[in-house]
């Protein structure tokens, strides 16, 4: 028996839905970006707009949440999992814009690793997703969403530890790290605000089934 506020006689199933389109559509901008930095510009605008369309599905969310009877518990779950969309959709805004502004001299392997290991969480992220439909605590992705955050976090280091190894001979060297390192800082933030997707969901399912 499917959740009864992801029937389709309420709208939070098309919702977040609909943000997770717009949220792995930025993913795959900002490995774009990561890959190539030339022409930023058109990649980045794009990004803003998803990031301003996910703003109104979150406002819509809410109002819809304002004016459905539920139990505090399930309001509680709709809320956070709507938190949890938001705070990854800026982090990763916040990723993009200042690869976009920065100037960088050229790509970094861990960092584009980083976003393509983003993408495939996000993907995870679909997939369990869909099951708030059927509820189906059996076919949840544990061991691929371990393996992919054991990856990530050690390509954060790899990429930081790089960084540093880098003779800082002069002033644009040092600049150039720090850009880096707030970047990777960002798209640190992004994964883990995701994989606090992931978390939020699951944790509907198990309390649902």
């Amino acid at each position: 028996m499917a959740f009864g506020l992801f029937h389709d006689d309420f709208p939070f199933y098309r919702l977040f839905r609909d943000q997770w389109t717009g949220l792995d559509r930025a993913i795959s901008r900002l490995h774009e970006i990561l890959t190539d930095l030339e022409d930023l510009s058109p990649k980045c605008g794009e990004i803003h707009d998803l990031a301003a369309e996910h703003g109104r599905l979150s406002k819509e969310v809410l109002k819809e949440l304002s004016l459905t009877m539920i139990r505090a518990m399930d309001r509680q779950d709709v809320y956070e999992l709507n938190r949890a969309f938001d705070d990854t959709m800026r982090a990763l805004e916040a990723a993009a814009t200042r690869a976009g502004l920065y100037g960088l001299s050229a790509p970094r392997s861990a960092a584009r690793e980083i976003a393509s290991n983003l993408g495939a969480m996000v993907r995870e992220v679909g997939g369990i997703l869909d099951q708030l439909r059927t509820l189906n605590h059996s076919s949840l992705p544990e061991e691929k969403l371990d393996e992919i955050r054991k990856e990530t976090r050690m390509l954060l280091l790899v990429g930081l530890g790089e960084l540093y190894e880098v003779g800082t001979e002069t002033v644009p060297d040092l600049l150039e790290i720090m850009k880096w390192a707030q970047i990777y800082d960002r798209l640190e933030e992004t994964f883990e605000r995701a994989d606090d997707i992931a978390t939020a969901v699951r944790g509907i399912i198990l309390k649902n089934l």
